[in-house]
C-alpha cells in the first residue's frame, strides 16, 4: 500500500500546479488518470471501465481536495472558489465563510474578496470594449 500511495503522491505532485488567476471556475479539475483509477477501483471494487455511474464519477471528483493538499493548496478545485461565493451572497455570513475555510472547504475571505474584484476587472474591460465599438458603429452608422 506503502508504494501505491507513493506513487499517486508522485503523480500528483509533478503536475503542473499554476492555475490562472482568477481562477477559471467553469473548467473542469485536472485529477491524474491514476488517481481516478485508483478511486474508481477503491468506490467500485472492480477494475477502472470508461462508463461510471454517476455516483462513481461524483465521488471520485470530490477527491480534488486531496489534490489541493499535495500541492500545499496551490491548484483549488472549483469547489473552493464556487461554495463562498454561492455563501457570501446568499447569506452575507462572514462568520461562516470563515468557517468553511478553515475546514478547508473554501478560499479564505480575502482571497474570495480578491477574486470578486479581479472577476469584476475583467468584466469591466469587456464591458468598456464593447461600449467603445457600439459608440464607433452609432458613430459611422448614423447619417450626417
Amino acid at each position: 500500500m506503502t508504494k501505491t500511495a507513493l506513487q499517486l503522491r508522485a503523480d500528483i505532485t509533478k503536475q503542473d500546479v499554476s492555475q490562472a488567476w482568477p481562477p477559471e471556475t467553469d473548467k473542469s479539475y485536472n485529477i491524474p488518470n491514476s488517481v481516478l483509477q485508483f478511486l474508481h477501483t477503491l468506490l467500485s471494487g472492480g477494475p477502472a471501465t470508461v462508463n461510471q455511474s454517476e455516483r462513481e464519477e461524483r465521488l471520485s471528483n470530490s477527491f480534488g481536495n486531496m489534490v489541493c493538499a499535495l500541492a500545499n493548496g496551490k491548484r483549488k478545485p472549483p469547489k473552493h472558489i464556487l461554495l463562498p461565493s454561492a455563501v457570501k451572497s446568499l447569506t452575507e455570513n462572514i462568520e461562516l465563510l470563515h468557517t468553511l475555510n478553515r475546514f478547508g472547504h473554501s478560499v479564505s475571505y480575502s482571497q474570495l474578496e480578491e477574486t470578486d474584484t479581479k472577476f469584476a476587472f475583467r468584466n469591466s474591460d469587456k464591458l468598456r470594449v464593447m461600449f467603445y465599438y457600439l459608440l464607433i458603429s452609432t458613430v459611422v452608422i448614423s447619417p450626417p
